[in-house]
């Protein structure tokens, strides 16, 4: 993710937003039905972070999900493009390093909920992005990082009435989530994952510690603002993500 200041504000984007890929993918994956949207490549529309992914098959057209069509307030950003008032991003001490690729983004705006800061999806704002284009949608870099990073993310933020409310969901995910990578023939690097996120435990305790003093709101103010529906939407995000994979063979 790149940033760019512009007087108040930053203005984060991923460098997959600059160049559209040269050709369209064979198959049309999209949040987009009736109507195919001009141009090479494909959109997606995110409402905050919960992605709703539709496979559609290259002969259906396009049309615009119903989740993406009213500006409201959300969980976070996505991290492919985003505005950032530039005190709230010193604030927060920019994006943790230690992520290095994957849910930097989210974890950035898990700690500005933290601290009181509430996050606008704007429905008017078009953005073409290649997703995936830097870590692919199955990989041993993107499983591996997104793996580890995930249960960084969660434990480093979360308060602890909070993980424990959301424990055994957490749990089904891991489990489910082996499943998938291990059908994807990704078990090796999603193991290598989570023992790198325990190996990085006692430094993730002290980041915890930290934010946890500094929070300004609880788990009261947190939850509203998660999907309710989350194993059912992961469910759809994992199958688009194996379709892509298997098109791009």
């Amino acid at each position: 993710t790149r940033t760019a200041k512009t007087g108040h504000a930053l203005c984060c984007h991923h460098p997959a937003l600059v160049r559209l890929p040269p050709e369209p993918i064979g198959r049309r994956y999209s949040l987009y039905r009736g109507r195919r949207p001009q141009g090479p490549g494909w959109r997606r529309a995110k409402t905050g972070n919960t992605r709703f992914l539709v496979r559609i098959p290259h002969s259906s057209g396009y049309r615009r999900s119903p989740s993406a069509t009213e500006s409201r307030e959300v969980f976070g950003v996505c991290g492919a493009p985003c505005v950032i008032p530039r005190a709230v991003f010193d604030e927060l001490g920019g994006f943790d390093e230690d992520f290095f690729a994957s849910h930097e983004d989210v974890d950035l705006s898990y700690r500005a909920r933290l601290l009181g800061y509430p996050c606008l999806y704007v429905a008017d704002a078009v953005v073409r992005h290649h997703g995936s284009a830097t870590l692919g949608r199955i990989s041993p870099f993107a499983v591996y990082h997104g793996q580890r990073n995930l249960e960084w993310m969660y434990f480093k933020n979360t308060p602890a009435s909070l993980l424990l409310r959301t424990m055994p969901g957490h749990l089904v995910y891991t489990a489910a989530a082996a499943v998938h990578f291990a059908r994807a023939g990704m078990l090796a690097p999603f193991l290598r994952a989570k023992w790198s996120a325990l190996a990085g435990l006692p430094r993730l305790l002290r980041k915890r510690a930290q934010v946890q003093r500094t929070r300004r709101v609880g788990a009261d103010a947190i939850w509203p603002h998660l999907e309710a529906r989350w194993l059912a939407t992961k469910r759809r995000e994992k199958q688009f993500d194996l379709g892509l994979a298997g098109d791009n063979r």
